[in-house]
């Protein structure tokens, strides 16, 4: 994650670690380090040093060389840095792959590996830049993709979107079609272009029909359109291709809301119970499924969901109207007022 934690500034990382025998935890931080590394770039912080020492941090990189074993590194240098990744040393994974772009920045995989790491880390724009780079060197689709996601996270729609178009439209995609369809679609609905998102996620379905969460994405997108009924269907259709957590609770959720929706509670009930078999105490189950039961005039049960939801969410604003709400009922019900 980046530090300080919600930091805007990507000059430094944290790594948290805990220890299996007493569950003491720590958290280390490191400089990021170069994100596009010169000839000159500082391994520890980035900044091009002077007469072989760093104006910034004062660190020489015959000294971080040393001290992170870079010499002993062998040509495979990508499975070295990897292996550093796998145990959690970021800083010395990072370091390889910078110090091998320092001797040759054409390594379009050392670029793409920079870049997932980035991402894993939270460092939103150096993956930017460590994406871009690599996809200069060469287009991989898979890179081009995660370039795109990273765009849709910083919600930077238009241009995720954008990305995805043309590799599309220069039928690049290859075997990541679907999955670039599909992800359009995301940043279509995000851009109010539901119709359009809608027909990305109807090819998507076509090529991958047994994948759950193309079927989620359309059910999702018809939701925000408020289409309730062809929610109910696509959702259900989703739930045949036997999705897995949490994909088979999201679909029952959205059955739940677009039954209750058209004022069908029976279907509201069924499918927020089935819900929560799968995810007990689950707070939006928890929470369609009183809403059914209060259209059924089952307020008695209606209430005591939405007191287990505020067992778990105290702070539930809609679930504390809700109660107001069947208590005033019922205090009508009791005088006789209308």
């Amino acid at each position: 994650m980046p530090f300080p934690p919600g930091s805007d500034d990507e000059a430094m990382f944290g790594v948290g670690w805990r220890c299996p025998a007493c569950q003491k935890s720590l958290l280390n931080v490191s400089a990021t380090g170069p994100i596009e590394p010169g000839p000159n770039a500082c391994l520890n912080c980035g900044v091009d040093q002077e007469d072989g020492r760093c104006p910034s941090c004062g660190v020489r990189n015959d000294e971080e060389r040393a001290g992170l074993e870079l010499d002993e590194v062998g040509e495979d240098f990508l499975g070295a840095a990897k292996a550093a990744f796998e145990q959690g040393l970021l800083r010395r994974g990072l370091a390889i792959l910078n110090d091998r772009l320092v001797r040759d920045p054409s390594v379009a995989e050392a670029w793409a590996e920079k870049a997932r790491v980035y991402a894993s880390i939270g460092l939103g724009r150096a993956v930017l830049r460590a994406y871009a780079r690599a996809i200069s060197l060469r287009r991989e689709p898979a890179w081009i993709i995660a370039l795109a996601c990273a765009l849709h996270e910083q919600r930077r729609f238009d241009e995720a979107n954008g990305l995805y178009e043309a590799l599309l439209s220069a039928g690049e995609a290859g075997g990541f079609q679907a999955i670039a369809l599909a992800n359009q679609a995301n940043a279509l609905v995000a851009l109010g272009r539901s119709d359009e998102a809608r027909a990305r996620l109807e090819k998507a379905i076509e090529l991958e029909p047994l994948q759950p969460t193309h079927r989620y994405n359309l059910a999702r997108a018809l939701l925000v359109e408020r289409r309730w009924a062809e929610v109910v269907a696509a959702a259900r259709a989703g739930l045949e291709v036997d999705p897995v957590p949490p994909y088979d609770v999201a679909l029952l959720l959205m059955i739940a809301t677009a039954e209750n929706e058209q004022h069908r509670g029976e279907g509201g009930l069924l499918a927020a119970d089935q819900a929560l078999v799968r995810a007990p105490d689950h707070p939006r189950a928890l929470y369609l499924r009183a809403w059914s039961l209060g259209m059924l005039g089952r307020l008695d049960e209606a209430r005591a969901s939405l007191e287990k939801l505020l067992v778990l969410e105290p702070d539930n604003a809609n679930a504390r109207a809700a109660v107001a709400a069947i208590d005033e009922e019922r205090l009508k019900g009791r005088s006789g007022s209308p």
